[in-house]
Parts: structure tokens; C-alpha cells; sequence
């Protein structure tokens, strides 16, 4: 291991940083170089005790605390955060591989948004209402366990960990180990901001020891996970079997449905740079491509256009709207995935298996465009999480429906259209959670979440905060 390599060995668990006791090490690399970035010591199921347990200690009071405390808590996380915006740049950069720029203006800048949407919520939430007679309190849930994953490092785990502090949860955090450089800073940002001891607490681990063994604790009343859809039903159905309150987010396979009135080849550019964005690793990319039979070719042609003109490079250069994929595990799905799709016989408009030309290192996909296939076909029915784009043809509306429907999951969808109420319309029609209409950009005071494989419950708005919240009725005499 080089010598400038950063290592991670203490857990944040009590207001303190402990060591680890755990005996596995996790190695993490430069995505753009393959060469050792990080060494993080995996926490054990100790560990993970000691910080449901600090958890546990902390709830009580904390739960009584008043919205002005938590408002203030809030705010001087927001102000830490603000103060160590640069450092956090740098990690998700090094650690993801994102592009400078995405990373300035929108993986980072991404949390302060948090803060603000949380805070705002906070301020006007009703926590009590009253039935007549009668009483509804709002009351927190409790330890809430909050498991985010390593696509979106920073605003992830802002989205679960704050609506939980605002609604006077304590928390126990395993961020992904890919993410540590980013998880350790948001840790010191909660220190620095005043967090209560015991309200936050943070556990290095993997899923398998110390992620299975926090879900299975009988201490945690709430989970919230982001990550795959095996583990996420795995973990709802753990939850489900303790009576628990769990939010799972798990993927999609988002449709883009470009209308017949609708301009194709602005329509069309909007629906790629989408889902290279990140390079592809967002679930709610949008990654089927939706258009009108009689304009299949021109849709091939100016996809392909778009596709083979993003500037694919080095995170840390100016001109790249692309960089490579977070790790090796990843970029090899993504070949596995381009792979399948030549063998089932897809017609390649652009990319293709292998690096991106140029580079003899790091994890740089090609963007790549798949057309003229089957709705059976497993590049049309799986998730890539990467930029992988199919399109699909459609001879009448009903038809783009149901072809947009045909799926195991639902979480995002998109709707182009030069009629907005129609396209509206269409919009209602979709079985997804959220859909974007005529290029409406996501908005954090709404759910999100999806249908069907897509995961359990919302977060974002009244709807994520109410996740960890138990209504409860005070039933008063006549």
C-alpha cells in the first residue's frame, strides 16, 4: 500500500471516536486510476452494540427536545457543513470518481438543500392536531438505522439522517465502505455541529456482519436502506418480521416516453445526458428510451450523436461530463450488462463493451446506446447503473404506456410532450412514484420513492418525515 493512502480505523459512536475492534480491512481505489485510495477497518458486531446502544441511551431526552432545539441542531449542522463544503468536494471526487464539476455544483451542494428543505418542514410540520375532542401527537419512533449506499455519498445519507434528527430520532449510520472519506467528514461536521452524544452515531461495516447484526437488533425501531434489491428485501423482510417501520430504496429501470408532438431531438439529447449523468449511477436515471416507431431512425441517429460527443475524462478536469464508474465491481456489472445485450442480439448505436478509448486504467465505461429490442430482452428488464441507454419503439400511445409499465420496478419515469396536459396525462398513467414531466428537474419537498421492485415507503417531504414519526391517539372523555 502506498504511503499516502488514508486509512480509517474509529467508528464516531457516543459523541467520541472509538477505535475498531473488527479484524477485516476494506480497500477502496482511485476509480480513475485503479490505484489504492483508501484502507478502512471494518467494524465488528461489538461495535455495532455500542452504538445501538449509545443510541438507545441518548432517545429519551432527545425525543423531548423542542422543534426550536432541533431547528437550531439543524441550522448548525447546515453551518458546519457550509465550512467544510471544499473537504467534502475532494472526498467525493477521489472516492466516486464524479467529475469536478458535478461534484461542485450538485453531489455536495446537493446537502445544503437537505438542510434547507428539512429545516423549512420542520418549521411548519404539525406534530399535534386536533380531532374534535380528541389529540394526535406526532411522536418520534425511535433509534431509527439508517443504511445509505456509495452512488451519492453526501446528499444519501443527508436525505435519511436528517428528517430522523428533525423528527427526534437518535441514529445509528453504516454508511457504504466505499464511501468512508465522505462518511468520515459528515461524521466531524455532526461533532462540530453539536450533535448530542449518543444521538448521532456513525459504524464503519459491511452488510453481511455488522449491517445484518444492527437490523437484527431489537433496540433499532426504524430502518432506512438504499442500496440493491436483494438486500433491500432481505432486510424488509427482517423488518417485517420485528415489527419494525422500514424505508427501502432499491433501483429502477425509468422510462423517458418521448410523446408523437414533441421535439425528438431535443427530447432525445435530454434523455441521454440524463442517464450518463453520474455515469449512470442513479436509480432514477432515465434508462429506456421511449419513442415513436416512424421516428426510431432519426431517435438512433441523434441518441448516437449525443452519446459518442460527452467529453468522458479525469474527474479533476475542467472539460469532463463524464467520469469513470465508483469501482471495479461496478464497471464489471456494467461490461456483464453490455455483454448480454450484444449476445441477445440488440442493434449498438454507440459505446459498447470495454474502456472508453484512451484510457489503459481506472473503471471509464463507454456511454452506450442499445436499440431495436425485445420487451423480454435483460438489458430492458434489469438495471445497469451505469450509462447504458435502450431505446424502445412504439406505434401508439397506449402502446409507449404499457411498454413503460412492463416493469418489475417504478420509480421514476419521464414524460416529453408539446401538449403539457396531455403529457400530464400520460404522467398519470405511469406506475411509477415519480414522474417528470416536460423536463421538470426532482424536487426535495416531494416523496421519493417508487412502485413495485422499486422499494417500500417515501422519503423527501411530509411523507419522509412522517417515517419516523408513530401517530399516536389521545383520546379524550365527552
Amino acid at each position: 500500500m502506498a504511503a499516502d493512502i488514508k486509512t480509517y480505523e474509529q467508528h464516531y459512536i457516543a459523541g467520541h471516536w472509538v477505535a475498531s475492534t473488527g479484524g477485516e480491512y476494506f480497500d477502496a481505489f482511485d476509480p480513475a486510476t485503479g490505484l489504492a485510495l483508501a484502507r478502512t477497518r471494518l467494524g465488528s458486531e461489538a461495535d455495532a452494540d455500542a452504538a445501538t446502544q449509545a443510541a438507545q441511551q441518548a432517545q429519551t431526552a432527545f425525543a423531548r427536545t423542542t422543534r426550536r432545539e432541533r431547528l437550531d441542531l439543524l441550522q448548525a449542522i447546515g453551518e458546519s457543513f457550509a465550512r467544510n463544503q471544499v473537504l467534502l468536494v475532494d472526498a467525493v471526487q477521489d472516492s466516486l470518481g464524479a467529475p469536478r464539476m458535478l461534484c461542485e455544483r450538485l453531489q455536495v451542494p446537493a446537502g445544503l438543500m437537505q438542510v434547507k428543505a428539512w429545516s423549512q418542514l420542520l418549521a411548519e410540520f404539525p406534530f399535534e392536531e386536533r380531532r374534535g375532542r380528541h389529540l394526535l401527537v406526532q411522536q418520534p419512533v425511535g433509534v431509527s438505522l439508517c443504511i445509505t449506499s456509495w452512488n451519492w455519498p453526501v446528499n444519501g445519507p443527508m436525505g435519511v439522517l436528517l428528517p430522523a434528527l428533525a423528527a427526534g430520532c437518535a441514529v445509528v449510520w453504516k454508511p457504504s465502505e466505499y464511501a468512508s472519506p465522505s462518511a468520515v467528514l459528515l461524521a466531524k461536521i455532526m461533532h462540530e455541529a453539536g450533535v448530542p452524544a449518543g444521538v448521532f452515531n456513525m459504524v464503519l461495516g459491511n452488510g453481511h456482519i455488522v449491517g445484518r447484526h444492527l437490523v437484527a437488533d431489537p433496540a433499532i425501531s426504524m430502518i432506512s436502506f438504499t442500496g440493491s434489491v436483494t438486500s433491500g428485501s432481505a432486510i424488509g423482510m427482517a423488518a417485517v418480521s420485528q415489527s419494525k417501520r422500514v424505508v427501502l430504496e432499491l433501483g429502477g429501470k425509468s422510462p423517458f416516453i418521448v410523446l408523437p408532438d414533441a421535439d425528438l431531438t431535443n427530447a432525445v439529447k435530454a434523455c441521454v445526458i440524463g442517464v450518463m449523468r453520474n455515469s449512470g449511477q442513479s436509480c432514477n436515471a432515465p434508462s429506456r428510451l421511449l419513442v415513436p416507431s416512424a421516428k426510431l431512425a432519426e431517435a438512433e441517429q441523434v441518441a448516437a450523436m449525443v452519446a459518442n460527443a460527452i467529453v468522458v475524462g479525469p474527474p479533476a478536469d475542467a472539460g469532463t461530463q463524464m467520469g469513470p464508474l465508483g469501482n471495479e465491481s461496478q464497471y464489471q456489472n456494467v461490461q456483464r450488462f453490455i455483454e448480454r445485450g450484444l449476445a441477445d442480439g440488440a442493434h449498438l448505436v454507440a459505446g459498447g463493451p470495454g474502456r472508453m478509448p484512451g484510457f489503459d486504467a481506472g473503471w471509464y465505461a463507454r456511454p452506450t446506446v442499445f436499440s431495436r429490442v425485445s420487451p423480454y430482452d435483460h438489458i430492458v428488464r434489469e438495471e445497469a447503473f451505469g450509462p447504458v441507454l435502450v431505446i424502445q419503439a412504439y406505434e401508439t400511445v397506449d402502446e409507449a404506456v404499457e411498454l413503460a409499465n412492463r416493469s418489475e420496478f417504478g420509480l421514476s419515469a419521464y414524460v416529453i410532450g408539446a401538449d403539457a396536459q396531455e403529457a400530464q396525462s400520460v404522467a398519470a398513467r405511469l406506475q411509477a412514484g415519480m414522474v417528470h414531466v416536460n423536463g421538470a428537474e426532482m424536487d426535495i419537498t416531494m416523496p421519493f420513492g417508487g412502485f413495485k421492485r422499486s422499494g417500500l415507503g417515501r422519503k423527501f417531504g411530509p411523507e419522509g418525515l412522517k417515517a419516523y414519526l408513530e401517530p399516536q391517539s389521545i383520546l379524550m372523555p365527552g
